[in-house]
């Protein structure tokens, strides 16, 4: 986004995450990798907001009344992402919490209640505390008096998978509970990360809905950056690409590596290819070696499937 030159907030988490030890069966270990701070995160105290975990009832009066549950305070806290070759910045704003468990563990693990119960504390919190700072930094850009009409036409929350789907109730009850929204601004959108996760969304999750609005489904999958999954973590092949291609365009436009295919026969090319391999099989062989002790052959053939282990996985 930054890259496209787009300004927003994305908002998330600040998980606490837990390593993994898998030496005898997977297990998860404390992970200590945030006791000495993060020098990318910038704590807003400025920017923190109660999350209620309680039940409602009407007063007397009719309006709306919290009452007994948990109460907990989010804190902001941000990381700028500079674009690549731009002058744009945005911002990723974590939330963080002193409440046991709430950022400890990411995606916990749902085949026990109190796993359930965390999910939707997790999912809450995150929604709740942003839906109030998006309204928070409105007001305070608005000036006075601020014009709640201007509202849908300055802000537009686009909800990455199901987990910030609490935000349309939330959201709901802002409406409800003043008279400065219209009920009819609450034009959200929401998308699965892939085709697969959008059809379960819109044939499971939110059915009804979709039925209703099925222009507000959208799919964004998840793509992969060249610049982070090529470039920085194999510049063996970057130097390759770039130097049959021409440019480093390819960098911030993957058409660009359509070229390569008018050289798909070049036995330089060919042969700087397979070197490229070669390298990068040699330093598998050696970190597999080293945490091993066992020896594999660079001449044979490597399937490496990775996946983000997490306790929900089991």
């Amino acid at each position: 986004m930054p890259r496209l030159k787009n300004i927003r907030y994305i908002y998330e988490l600040d998980y606490q995450f837990f390593g993994l030890d898998s030496k005898d069966g997977q297990e998860e270990v404390a992970e200590s990798w945030l006791e000495m701070g993060n020098p990318w995160e910038i704590v807003r105290h400025d920017a923190s907001y109660p999350v209620k975990f309680c039940e409602v009832i009407l007063g007397e009066d009719g309006k709306k009344e919290w009452v007994g549950g948990e109460d907990i305070i989010a804190v902001a806290y941000d990381v700028p992402i500079p674009g690549y070759k731009t002058k744009t910045t945005i911002n990723l704003r974590l939330w963080s919490t002193k409440a046991e468990k709430i950022c400890y563990v990411l995606y916990p693990g749902d085949e026990s209640n109190e796993g359930k119960t965390l999910r939707l504390k997790q999912q809450y919190t995150l929604c709740s505390a942003s839906l109030q700072d998006i309204i928070a930094r409105f007001e305070t850009r608005s000036g006075e008096p601020v014009n709640w009409d201007t509202f849908p036409n300055k802000v537009a929350v686009q909800m990455n998978d199901t987990h910030p789907t609490l935000c349309i109730p939330e959201l709901k009850s802002h409406i409800d509970g003043c008279e400065r929204f219209e009920l009819e601004w609450a034009a959200l959108a929401v998308n699965g990360v892939a085709e697969i996760h959008s059809e379960i969304v819109k044939r499971e999750v939110f059915n009804d809905f979709y039925k209703l609005w099925p222009e507000k489904f959208q799919n964004k999958t998840n793509g992969v950056t060249p610049r982070r999954w090529i470039s920085f973590c194999n510049p063996h092949l970057s130097k390759i690409i770039t130097k049959w291609t021409g440019t480093e365009d390819w960098l911030i436009n993957t058409e660009k590596l359509a070229d390569l295919r008018k050289f798909a026969d070049n036995e330089e090319l060919q042969s700087e290819w397979r070197e490229a391999k070669r390298s990068n099989k040699m330093k598998v062989v050696s970190f597999l070696k080293e945490k091993t002790g066992y020896i594999v052959n660079p001449d044979a053939m490597f399937d490496v499937q990775l996946v983000n282990l997490r306790k929900s996985q089991g």
